[in-house]
């Protein structure tokens, strides 16, 4: 089956905005890759049980019904190449330039000798950019489980908020925020950005001295 031209508008699934998609081979691909990880994880699953076209079409439909999608999850891991895309089109070697500068991370899934990974929330507003690479600088050289279990960690010292949520400004999940909390998710960036600084210092002494008393319960 053939497609000419472009694909269909459809909503972007990080915001529920509408946007022109990218031809239909690039998001086919960036789908594949997606299912590739569930395959692995599901080992019952068979290649064939999953139509990328029929995928494809139901999102369109959705979209052209107006229906809102379910915001990504921003923990998700991606390839270079899925990150790439996310941070405006970075060629794969770019991503591998700004981590080693310093301004991502990534992370080799248990089992895995190749193959890195990286967290999704770090092409997001709020994280991406001088707020990301000034908390990984505080965090120093500890491996990239060591950083994303910092950066997924409800912590006492961030009011119960994650570094994540903290640097967003809200919560990833619906749940009942203390008052303190609520107040760090709606002060100004700054105050937040400085907020996860303090913590990322903490927890590399926490690292050090196998503290285990800052998260939060």
């Amino acid at each position: 089956m053939t497609h000419a031209g472009k694909a269909p508008l459809v909503r972007d699934l990080r915001g529920g905005r509408r946007l022109e998609s990218r031809d239909l081979r690039t998001q086919a691909a960036s789908l594949a890759a997606e299912i590739r990880g569930i395959l692995l994880k599901n080992p019952d699953l068979r290649d064939d049980e999953i139509n990328l076209e029929e995928l494809w079409a139901t999102l369109n439909r959705l979209a052209d019904r107006g229906v809102a999608l379910s915001p990504a999850d921003p923990m998700r891991l991606l390839t270079a190449r899925q990150l790439g895309q996310e941070l405006h089109g970075l060629s794969e070697d770019m991503v591998w330039v700004r981590e080693k500068d310093g301004a991502l991370f990534s992370v080799l899934p248990a089992g895995r000798r190749r193959g890195r990974l990286y967290p999704a929330f770090q092409a997001l507003d709020g994280v991406v950019g001088e707020p990301l690479a000034r908390v990984l600088a505080a965090l120093g050289e500890i491996p990239g489980d060591r950083q994303l279990s910092f950066f997924r960690q409800r912590r006492v010292d961030l009011e119960g908020l994650t570094p994540v949520e903290a640097m967003l400004g809200h919560a990833l999940e619906q749940r009942e925020l203390t008052q303190a909390a609520a107040t760090l998710a709606i002060s100004q960036p700054r105050t937040r950005h400085a907020a996860v600084l303090r913590a990322a210092k903490h927890f590399c002494r926490e690292s050090v001295l196998g503290e285990t008393d800052a998260p939060a319960r």
